[in-house]
């Protein structure tokens, strides 16, 4: 039976390519505050970003 348990090397390479990625994807996008990256680039008037951040505070129903 074989095992699916890479050695130390293939998981220092494994580490070392997710380092990568998330230095790419932290150029791409803020990972420290990703909604403010997010209503920055679309330019969101202060009120949009409060009401933003309102409705992402509470679950949103669709009630009739």
């Amino acid at each position: 039976m074989s095992r699916n348990i890479p050695n130390e090397e293939e998981l220092a390479g494994d580490v070392a390519r997710l380092q990568q990625l998330f230095l790419a994807l932290g150029r791409r996008r803020s990972l420290r505050d990703p909604i403010a990256s997010i209503c920055e680039e679309l330019q969101f008037t202060p009120p949009q970003v409060h009401a933003l951040l309102y409705l992402s505070d509470r679950p949103l129903h669709a009630e009739e």
